[in-house]
Order: structure tokens, then C-alpha cells, then sequence
């Protein structure tokens, strides 16, 4: 019998052994497993963080780029309206407004540009940039616009015959027309 009982005793203890072995080896492959989804975790979240700021870069890198431009063409916008009457309108016209043009030209590209990767984003966080980036570009045309048609305006008047020229010629017109009416109503 007490063979019997040191064979149960050995069982027992070699059971008691097994299972702690057991149940190691299961902490050891869970701690592993754990550990190996957290590195995966986070290297998801480290490349997602990365591909956010390298978009919020270029978003920032193309809004500085856009209002740079802008500031540059509203430049060239005051060294027309202040040199044309002095250099001429022509001279102005191929010096400033062709730039102030190409600098509009450039704050558009990158506008737009801007617009695209905003939409491509598809971010909800990005809707009231992405319209506020859309008005920005329909005010960019209505200033381009009103920038050329005022330069043409410009243009007209100061050529002979423009403008003033016209405006002259009516108000000529005009005095002769009154003219008749002043002398029946004198007489």
C-alpha cells in the first residue's frame, strides 16, 4: 500500500508538474501572442500617424504656396494700378498684369490641387475646408476676372479715342442739344 501510495504521490506531483508546465508554456504563448499584436498595433498606428502628417504637410506646404502666390499677384496688382499712368499702359499691362495673371494661374493649380487631395481624403473632419477651398477658388475667378476687366477698362480709356475721348463726344453732343433749348427758353 505504500508503494501504491508513492505512485500516487509521484502521479500526483508529476501531474501537479505537468500542469505548472503547462500553464507557463500557455502565459509564455499568450504574454508572445499579446506582445506580437502589439507591435502590429502599433506599427498600424505608426503608419497611419506617418501617412496623416505627411498629408497635413503637403496640405500645409500647398496652402503656403497658394498664399504666397496670391499675396504675390495682389503685388503685382498694386505695382499696376500704381506704375500705368508714369510707364504706360502697355509697359504696365506686359510687366505686372501678365504676372499678376501667371501668379493667379499658379495659386489656382495648387487650389485646386489642394481641393483634390482634400476630396481624395474623404475625411469628415476635412468637409468645411474642403468648402471654404471651393469658395476660395470661385473667388479667385471673380478677382482674375475683375483684375483683367479693369485693366481693360484702363486700356480703353487711355487710348485715343478711348474713353474720355467718347465720354467728350457726348458731352459735346449733349451741349449742343441743350444749347437750342437755353436760347427758345431765354428768348
Amino acid at each position: 500500500m505504500e508503494s501504491l501510495n508513492n505512485t500516487s504521490r509521484t502521479n500526483f506531483f508529476a501531474s501537479i508538474r505537468t500542469r505548472v508546465i503547462v500553464v507557463v508554456g500557455l502565459i509564455l504563448f499568450l504574454g508572445l501572442f499579446i506582445a506580437v499584436v502589439s507591435y502590429a498595433t502599433i506599427q498600424t498606428v505608426e503608419n497611419n500617424l506617418e501617412s496623416v502628417l505627411i498629408e497635413e504637410a503637403v496640405v500645409r506646404d500647398l496652402t503656403i504656396e497658394l498664399e504666397r502666390n496670391y499675396l504675390f499677384a495682389r503685388q503685382s496688382e498694386s505695382d499696376f494700378f500704381n506704375s500705368w499712368e508714369s510707364i504706360g499702359i502697355a509697359s504696365a499691362k506686359d510687366a505686372y498684369a501678365s504676372l499678376n495673371t501667371a501668379r493667379l494661374v499658379n495659386a489656382k493649380v495648387q487650389l485646386n490641387s489642394l481641393i483634390a487631395l482634400l476630396e481624395a481624403g474623404g475625411d469628415d473632419a476635412n468637409t468645411d475646408i474642403l468648402a471654404e477651398a471651393r469658395n476660395l477658388a470661385s473667388a479667385l475667378n471673380r478677382y482674375d476676372v475683375t483684375f483683367l476687366e479693369t485693366v481693360n477698362q484702363i486700356d480703353r480709356r487711355s487710348r485715343i479715342g478711348g474713353l474720355e475721348n467718347e465720354l467728350d463726344e457726348q458731352l459735346d453732343q449733349l451741349q449742343l442739344a441743350i444749347d437750342p433749348l437755353n436760347n427758345d427758353v431765354l428768348s
